[in-house]
């Protein structure tokens, strides 16, 4: 009899063993689903490659700087495989002209590699001016034909002309935030 007990003791261990294994299984299928994109999506936010590089690295910026301002951004130098490349579709010669809604032109040169920075890890669009065409990035698609790059030294500035603040001093305000200079000091 004891025999029986034991075979019956050991079969139940085996089935309790299956059990736990398939639960575990089951479990880590349904982590790895949801885990994997979210992964990705951090490394994305936190301005990395699958392989934690940091994406900027992949490409290399040219600011063209004309009479003192900043009027685009060339990208010179870009890894076919990399995060910019495989996101945005950039390519070599691309001049970017606006992220985000925020033209470039007149920014300061920090400013805009930031923003082309923020511009991978937040999913933003860019505009790039490429063979003559206007297009918006990641998207691909063409908002205008036949772009000249002649045409960027002619705009206007993206600053209302300085205010006098309450202590005497002048502070120039972006247009974008006119409706709040009284209240801005």
């Amino acid at each position: 009899m004891r025999g029986i007990g034991a075979g019956f003791g050991l079969v139940a261990f085996m089935i309790a063993i299956a059990v736990s294994l398939w639960m575990w299984g089951s479990y880590n299928a349904e982590v790895a689903k949801y885990g994997i994109p979210a992964q990705r999506q951090a490394e994305q936010m936190a301005g990395q490659d699958e392989h934690g590089r940091l994406a900027i690295n992949s490409i290399g910026m040219a600011p063209e700087i004309r009479n003192g301002q900043l009027k685009y951004v060339l990208i010179d130098r870009i890894d076919p495989q990399g995060s910019y490349a495989k996101y945005f579709h950039l390519q070599l010669n691309d001049t970017i002209v606006r992220v985000n809604a925020i033209d470039l032109r007149g920014e300061d040169e920090e400013m805009a590699k930031a923003l082309i920075q923020q511009a991978y890890q937040m999913k933003w669009e860019m505009i790039v001016v490429r063979n003559g065409q206007k297009i918006s990035l990641p998207e691909g698609t063409v908002i205008e034909g036949n772009v000249s790059m002649a045409e960027f030294p002619s705009v206007k500035p993206t600053t209302q002309p300085a205010a006098k603040a309450a202590d005497g001093q002048e502070r120039a305000v972006r247009k974008e935030l006119a409706p709040l200079q009284g209240i801005l000091k």
